[in-house]
This record gives C-alpha cells, structure tokens and sequence, in this order.
C-alpha cells in the first residue's frame, strides 16, 4: 500500500495522488517508471523505477511539529509504563517478605487479575483506531456512539469474568496449587479478585479510548497521581499496620479504581460532553 501510495505509475489511470506532509510525516514522492529524465535518483540502478523527490519549507515545519508531540507523547508513555511496572514490582517485594504460601497466592491472583485484558483490550485498540478516525473529522455523534458500545462490552466482558471466578473458584484454584496454606490465602482474595474484574475490564477499554484523543499528558497525570497520592502511601501503611497480602491487593484496587474514575472524566466531561 506504501508503494502504492508514493510510487504510483505516472501514466496510470485513477492512482492515489501523493499524500502531503500536512496530512502525513512522510515526504510527498513524484515516481515514474521512466529513465529519461535526468533527474530521477536510480533505485538500485533499475531502469525501470526512478523517483524524485520534493520536499517543501512548510512540510518540515509540520514534521518538525509531528515530531515534538511525538516525542512528548513517548515520554509521557514510557512515565506510565514505568510507575505501573514499579506498582507490581513493589506489591511483589513486600508479598516475598509474608512466606512461601502467601508469595504464591500473591503471583496467583497477579496471574488471574488482568484475565480480562485477554478481551478488553481488543475492545480498547477498537476505540483506538475508530476514535481517532472520527475525532479526526470532528464527528463525535460517531465518536460517542462507539465509547458507548465498546463500554457496554467492556463492562459484560467484566460481570462474565467475575461470575467466572465466583462459580469456578475451585477448579481454578485446583489449576494453580494443591498447597493448603496458599488455598487459605486465595480464599481470602478470591472476592475481591472477582469483584475487580468489572473495574479492570473499565480501565483497558477506557485506556483505549484515552488513547484515541491523544490526551497523553493526561494519561500520565492519572498513573503519577496514582501513584504517589494512593499507592505507595497505601502499601507503606499496609505494610506497617496490617502486613497481609489482602491489604496490599486493596489498595492495588483502589489504583485501578481511581484510574477508572479519572477516564470516566477525562472521556465523559472533557471529551465528549464538552462538544454535544
């Protein structure tokens, strides 16, 4: 499709005319499969494909421009990246320091708590692509109507896996370990595990979204404010005062579910209801 798009036969009927650079980072390419002109750059000195190349004063302004959010954008990234790896490495540092048993219990519910990515977040990169799409083009009544489904299957994706962990607690937990002690210590999990399920489901598909309008610096504030205001204050004082692996899985609950509130703003007042 690239070559198709940048290389088109000059003499063809009905090709795509050449994106420009306001549209696109790329360069605009004239191609031709003639070797007449003098100016053409040899491609692996074929005689068959030559292309010239113009590249325009405000085209590189706007790359230049493309490449400054980008950039911005990535480290807004790799920041959230970060603190959410650093959430689980510190939620496994202080489950190693409660035993063998709760350690296990601890990388059981790790294994099944974001079970739900598995379908959310195919729902997530929907949002994605069809929000950028029609943000792009400012039509938000398609905007709204896409969050809105892909909401509504994100949260039956929830309620099906949380029904899922409450019926088949057993069996799922005979998959992972006969171990006594670390039953003990699912068994006091397992609720909220299963009532987490709803909410995580929420946050892959509301990241999705966020993602789709660009909103990066948001995206980073959630995960920070997270991060420094709940979660580390939180695992400290869990640590401190009640030392078991159900305080330090509530408080990673209470991180997701502010991470869901902060979406349902961010898309439901700043995005969408700010232009009905």
């Amino acid at each position: 499709l690239i070559l198709i798009q940048y290389f088109p036969p000059e003499s063809a009927d009905g090709q795509l005319a050449p994106l420009s650079l306001s549209k696109t980072p790329f360069p605009t390419f004239q191609a031709c499969f003639s070797s007449s002109s003098p100016t053409n750059i040899d491609i692996d000195s074929s005689p068959l494909l030559n292309i010239t190349a113009t590249v325009y004063g405000d085209d590189l302004l706007a790359w230049s421009e493309i490449r400054d959010e980008f950039c911005e954008g990535s480290m807004n990234m790799m920041l959230r990246s970060f603190l959410l790896s650093g959430s689980i490495w510190l939620m496994s540092v202080y489950a190693s320091r409660l035993g063998a048993s709760q350690l296990a219990a601890h990388q059981v519910v790790l294994t099944l708590w974001n079970l739900t990515s598995y379908l959310a977040d195919g729902f997530a990169d929907v949002g994605t692509m069809l929000g950028a799409k029609y943000i792009s083009v400012g039509n938000y009544k398609w905007v709204s109507s896409i969050f809105r489904r892909l909401l509504c299957l994100g949260l039956l994706c929830g309620i099906a896996f949380s029904g899922f962990f409450l019926f088949f607690s057993s069996w799922l937990e005979n998959c992972f370990t006969k171990d006594l002690e670390t039953k003990r210590a699912l068994n006091s999990l397992w609720p909220l595990l299963s009532a987490m399920q709803v909410i995580n489901s929420l946050v892959f598909v509301y990241d999705g979204l966020i993602y789709a309008t660009a909103s990066w610096a948001a995206v980073r504030n959630i995960m920070m404010v997270g991060c420094l205001v709940w979660f580390i204050p939180g695992m400290v004082v869990a640590n401190s005062l009640f030392h078991s692996l159900l305080s330090f899985w509530v408080v990673k609950g209470g991180l997701n579910l502010f991470r869901c509130c902060a979406a349902v703003y961010i898309i439901e007042f700043r995005t969408l209801a700010s232009r009905s």
